[in-house]
């Protein structure tokens, strides 16, 4: 009978399970180093996942951005629920207001390693970290025509 070490090793190779190893100190270490080099001009932070990294938002961006999530919406596709628009304070003590992003399939969305790691807020979709909670909430109304 095969080990734990084999049956991971298995899963791995079938392409059924993908395995992604997360430290939360660099997790912290990547949030506390790009959270404050914000430019005048972005409003939203989040992390994208296929660079690793974490990404400021314009202003604009997050409006074109918002363009495309409506036209989503209304397809069925994404959700923004009321309940994941939260504030939560950092590591550092900062508070930051969250708007959540989730496919309306939870199998597509990966659960949001910063949200988890710096924030113990744990949830599927993709995460946009907000200073100010009115650009959050206007994101929030435009997307879901509220």
């Amino acid at each position: 009978m095969p080990g734990a070490k084999q049956n991971q090793q298995k899963r791995q190779e079938s392409g059924n399970v993908k395995v992604e190893i997360v430290h939360g100190d660099a997790i912290h270490s990547m949030w506390k180093k790009h959270s404050k080099d914000r430019q005048k001009s972005e409003v939203a932070i989040s992390y994208h996942a296929a660079s690793g990294q974490l990404m400021w938002c314009s202003k604009q961006q997050m409006g074109e951005q918002a363009k495309m999530w409506r036209d989503l919406k209304r397809k069925g596709k994404i959700e923004i629920l009321e309940g994941n628009c939260v504030a939560h304070e950092d590591k550092c003590g900062r508070m930051w207001n969250l708007l959540v992003v989730q496919p309306t399939n939870l199998e597509e969305a990966p659960i949001d390693k910063v949200a988890l790691m710096e924030f113990g807020f744990a949830v599927s979709g993709y995460t946009y970290f907000f200073k100010s909670v009115e650009n959050r909430d206007e994101i929030r109304r435009f997307v879901m025509e509220i």
